[in-house]
């Protein structure tokens, strides 16, 4: 019975986790996006450079705790940096 009690609390409270992380994503995707279509990007540009973004910090704040080298993760930024800033530059035949 108290082990059983346990791993209920443990269940729910990983829920409560999970659906606190999926929250915290879905408004960092919101902020990112209006962000984004501010600039020049509209529509579904917005919304898969604010996907792509957001995985990218996700994914930063994990090698981060695993003990990776500051310079690597300032790498990955900047390759991300670039990759949006080509998206939201406008196309040679609109200029």
């Amino acid at each position: 019975m108290v082990g059983e009690t346990f791993r209920t609390i443990d269940a729910s409270a990983r829920k409560r986790r999970v659906a606190g992380k999926k929250q915290s994503l879905g408004l960092q995707r919101l902020r990112l996006r209006a962000a984004l279509r501010s600039g020049r990007l509209i529509g579904e540009d917005a919304e898969a450079c604010a996907v792509h973004a957001a995985a990218v910090n996700r994914s930063l704040a994990v090698m981060s705790r695993a003990g990776e080298s500051p310079s690597q993760l300032l790498a990955i930024v900047g390759v991300t940096v670039d990759a949006v800033r080509s998206e939201s530059r406008p196309a040679a035949s609109s200029r």
